[in-house]
């Protein structure tokens, strides 16, 4: 009997998204009032929001609960923003002269269902835990409520 062997075929998809109905949220620069006589800034920001069915909205995809695939992508931003995306980081390459704007690829390399892929961009304070083993990332406007956000994090975890 013959024996079929069948390489594997890699697509790739260039677009890019005008005008995002849902599953991505890009925040305007804006200032909140927090009494009569203060106000707060927040820095733009874009991030990916994850529930069911909405990852379709922002990138093209399979968008059910069985599919998995491995992906990459990158993102290109000011050189001030952090980005945090699933997967690992592979590079960070200037794409002008006057090194103002980065491009960050990351790599996924476990299959992952749509709705599992997402990142999130701005101006944030990076601030690692080794106690607790993880690291958060917030708007620098916010690091201020870190402790009580980061206090139920592991009890979570431990319940799963």
């Amino acid at each position: 009997s013959a024996k079929i062997e069948f390489s594997s075929v890699m697509v790739q998809v260039h677009y890019h998204l005008l005008h995002p109905k849902e599953g991505v949220v890009f925040v305007p620069a804006h200032s909140i009032n927090q009494s009569l006589h203060s106000s707060r800034h927040v820095p733009a920001h874009a991030f990916t929001i994850s529930h069911p069915q909405s990852s379709r909205c922002w990138f093209p995809c399979f968008d059910d609960f069985q599919t998995k695939f491995r992906f990459e992508a990158e993102i290109t931003t000011h050189v001030q923003n952090v980005v945090v995306c699933v997967g690992e980081l592979t590079s960070k390459v200037f794409k002008d002269a006057e090194k103002t704007l980065v491009t960050h690829s990351f790599k996924e390399t476990k299959s992952v269902r749509a709705d599992s892929v997402g990142f999130a961009v701005g101006p944030f304070a990076i601030i690692p835990d080794e106690k607790q083993n993880f690291t958060t990332f917030c708007l620098k406007e916010s690091v201020e409520h870190i402790p009580n956000v980061v206090s139920l994090i592991n009890p979570a975890i431990d319940f799963f």
